[in-house]
């Protein structure tokens, strides 16, 4: 897999919805990106937890790039705990975008992901649309 995009939030409900959408709405295969949703905690509660994330991360560590969206506070602290439990090989492919909207900016990364554009354009495109 070229790319993965991680799904962070509170809410296992909304990860798991925000990746079927992703996956009906941008056609890929896995050669072009993986989408992974980790939300909620490690028993399926509200809430988040670096362990879940850490999961996810794993689950994806052989991408070139990793995308991390995080919906608020502490899943942005689990994301970046989960990030420092990674080795440094890992850890330097993956970026924790937690100013970018969790719905909008990975329904972007994955239309960026698909087309082949760089980590740089990737981003810049994100945060474009934003502003």
């Amino acid at each position: 897999m070229k790319r993965a995009i991680v799904l962070v939030s509170h809410s296992t409900m909304i990860t798991d919805g925000l990746k079927e959408l992703i996956d009906d709405m941008v056609k890929h295969d896995e050669e072009q990106f993986t989408v992974v949703s980790a939300g909620g905690t490690d028993t399926h509660e509200l809430g988040s937890t670096p362990t879940r994330v850490l999961s996810a991360l794993e689950e994806v560590q052989d991408a070139e790039h990793v995308f991390v969206f995080c919906d608020m506070g502490s899943a942005r602290m689990s994301s970046e705990t989960a990030v420092s439990f990674l080795d440094p090989s890992v850890a330097e492919k993956v970026d924790v975008l937690w100013k970018a909207p969790l719905v909008e900016g990975s329904y972007v990364c994955a239309v960026q992901c698909l087309i082949g554009e760089s980590v740089e354009a990737t981003i810049d495109a994100i945060f474009e649309k934003i502003e």
